[in-house]
């Protein structure tokens, strides 16, 4: 089995924190799912481990920052959900989810927020 090690790099504290959760709590799950060695240094995580691991669980943290990028909230449930869809590999379910959030954010911030669109196509006034 060959092993390899990649790293990402985080723009910020913040973004980190979004990720990884505070103090990294979401570390330990990763390895456990991914089989991956995970070690954060400052505003970098490097993976060890097999070489498809680490690529599948690279792509799962790059996929975590890209959404949250996208204007979507990383809650504890919606990290736990995304990491056991993403080892059942069911990741391209995830694009579309992470697409919508995206979409969501724009038309909210739009014209649709300012002239209440969304509340009335939804029949609520």
């Amino acid at each position: 089995m060959k092993t390899c090690e990649k790293s990402l790099r985080f723009d910020n504290a913040r973004e980190l924190e979004d990720v990884l959760g505070r103090r990294e709590e979401y570390v330990p799950a990763l390895e456990e799912a991914f089989g991956v060695r995970a070690v954060v240094r400052d505003l970098e995580v490097r993976l060890a481990g097999a070489a498809d691991a680490v690529a599948s669980a690279w792509g799962y943290l790059d996929g975590l920052v890209r959404a949250r990028n996208a204007g979507m909230w990383l809650h504890r449930s919606l990290v736990d959900q995304t990491r056991r869809l993403w080892v059942e590999g069911r990741e391209k379910e995830l694009a579309c989810a992470w697409t919508w959030g995206r979409a969501a954010r724009r038309c909210f911030r739009g014209r649709w927020a300012r002239r209440g669109c969304w509340r009335r196509s939804r029949g609520m006034s």
